[in-house]
């Protein structure tokens, strides 16, 4: 055993922590990545010299954590690890995971003009049963599958049918407005809650129905505070998390 395996039996640390602290660092250095089955209990325990109890206690706090997963039969195994993402940015998701690597990819699903139902319609302060452009596509990154997104656009005020789908795919919906109709962006909100998958959005994210999910609900705002666009994200739960940081001023 290495020196940085070993336990330390004079700390006040129990020992069932300090074998997760052990497991989850070689998880951030990947010596152990996704996909990759732990040591058997009976490996880890004469690793550490210590009983299977402690080594199951260890494992059941890792299962918790979401950082592996247990298959009868056959082990642990390694989970993905969940994206996390600022709170206060979740709209420039795209933007933020691109600059930090080029694996994220936008998918067109479907695209058209529909009568707005009542919630969309009050969002976007028309009138009900105006036409809608709906644009829905899916990002996807290392060819995974994270997000559903749903967007509302009223087609009263912006015709968006002579954009080829690639404009969709790839560009922001509020992006595209701006640029075509010169309007000044002003501001936004975001509205989180958890929900689980229904039969369309579990499909389209490799899930299973009823797993669960965030919806993020987006609003842009020109600056007279007319609304640009409506976005709806269906978020895999198993795959994001958020970050919420903040300062405490004395």
């Amino acid at each position: 055993m290495s020196e940085i395996d070993r336990l330390d039996k004079e700390s006040v640390i129990p020992f069932y922590h300090q074998i997760k602290t052990k497991l989850k660092e070689k998880i951030r250095t990947q010596e152990y990545e996704a996909g990759d089955i732990l040591p058997s209990e009976n490996e880890l325990s004469e690793m550490y010299y210590v009983s299977r109890n402690t080594v199951r206690r260890a494992l059941k706090d890792m299962v918790n954590d979401g950082l592996i997963k247990s298959i009868k039969g056959k082990g642990y195994y390694i989970k993905e690890a969940k994206l996390e993402q600022n709170f206060f940015r979740f709209y420039t998701f795209t933007d933020d995971y691109s600059l930090k690597n080029n694996n994220v990819i936008s998918k067109l699903i479907y695209r058209d003009v529909e009568e707005a139902k009542d919630h969309i319609a009050n969002k976007l302060k028309i009138s009900q049963n105006s036409k809608v452009h709906k644009i829905v596509k899916k990002r996807e990154i290392k060819d995974k599958p994270i997000i559903l997104e749903t967007s509302y656009v009223s087609a009263d005020r912006y015709d968006l049918s002579t954009f080829c789908d690639n404009k969709y795919e790839y560009g922001c919906i509020y992006d595209i407005i701006r640029d075509n109709y010169n309007i000044q962006i002003g501001n936004g909100e975001e509205y989180i809650e958890p929900v689980n998958l229904k039969k369309f959005e579990a499909k389209q994210l490799n899930a299973k129905i009823g797993e669960p999910a965030f919806l993020v609900e987006s609003i842009v705002y020109a600056i007279d505070n007319q609304p640009l666009e409506l976005k709806r994200s269906i978020i895999r739960g198993d795959r994001f998390e958020f970050k919420l940081h903040y300062n405490f001023h004395i």
